[in-house]
């Protein structure tokens, strides 16, 4: 007998090439601004693109700045969004699952809104701001689908950059204004 071992190996990469990979989910971060001044507030939307055929998303889990790299901005607030029960355990950690009391429609083949972070600019420069969850960090992190061969890791990756209030300036307006009063000293007397 021949072997033909080798023939089916490679009549078998060949089918199995020309197979569709399933797509994964996509976590993108939409900040409502990215040039911003110190001391001024802004949101970044979470959103995770599903693909078609993962059914619904059933819960997720991130870490926010795991690497402290975004030093010059503070998270103030997490909202979960709306398909989600609120479950944020720390101001560093997010996640949800969807609520049981609640049909939240198909996210299949959706964009779904998995949090809004609201932070406040502190510091000046540029900020990348990183949000990440790996499945094998635990079970509270990662994206989660009705189909488990579609979970997978989250990580997203954002550019805030925070410009200061130039000195000149500030020195000019204070000028301005000390003329300003200057002057009306003048005509009131």
């Amino acid at each position: 007998m021949k072997n033909h071992t080798g023939r089916f190996l490679v009549v078998l990469a060949l089918v199995l090439g020309l197979l569709p990979l399933p797509a994964s989910a996509i976590v993108i971060l939409v900040p409502s601004t990215t040039t911003l001044s110190p001391g001024q507030s802004f949101d970044i939307d979470v959103l995770s693109d599903n693909p078609a055929g993962a059914g619904d998303l059933i819960s997720f889990g991130f870490d926010i700045d795991p690497y402290g790299q975004a030093s010059g901005l503070s998270l103030d607030s997490i909202q979960i969004g709306s398909l989600f029960d609120t479950d944020v355990s720390s101001v560093a950690d997010v996640g949800g699952v969807i609520s049981l009391g609640t049909t939240p429609g198909s996210t299949d083949g959706q964009t779904v809104t998995l949090a809004t972070l609201s932070f406040t600019a502190t510091g000046s420069g540029v900020q990348q701001l990183l949000v990440s969850g790996f499945l094998s960090d635990g079970p509270d992190y990662g994206l989660y689908f009705d189909d488990y061969f579609f979970d997978q890791d989250v990580i997203a990756q954002t550019t805030i950059t925070i410009v200061p209030v130039p000195a000149a300036l500030l020195l000019f307006g204070s000028g301005v204004l000390g003329l300003a009063a200057i002057a009306r000293r003048r005509v009131t007397a």
